[in-house]
């Protein structure tokens, strides 16, 4: 559901030069993340019970994506006339 948003944000807030860098490290935690998450939500929906745990559930959720958008709004998309912040020279 915040997968657009984390990676607009990552890709407001990092270099141009370092993006194909950071896609890829986002890439390998997010296939790590993916293979922690789903046994660790079956045992909390275990030991919570469903709606409780759904709820805790919910609540990373949210948590992580206000985090993601917070962020997004400290570092505004640039507009085409902007100079590149870390430098750079956009290509023409």
């Amino acid at each position: 559901m915040f997968g657009t948003v984390t990676l607009t944000t990552l890709q407001r807030a990092a270099p141009e030069r370092a993006h194909g860098r950071i896609m890829g490290v986002t890439t390998a935690i997010d296939s790590w993340v993916e293979t922690i998450r789903l046994p660790l939500g079956g045992v909390t929906l275990t030991a919570l019970g469903i709606r409780a745990g759904a709820l805790a559930l919910a609540g990373v959720a949210i948590l992580a994506g206000l985090t993601c958008l917070t962020i997004a709004a400290m570092h505004p998309a640039p507009t085409p006339g902007d100079p590149a912040p870390d430098g750079d020279k956009a290509a023409s």
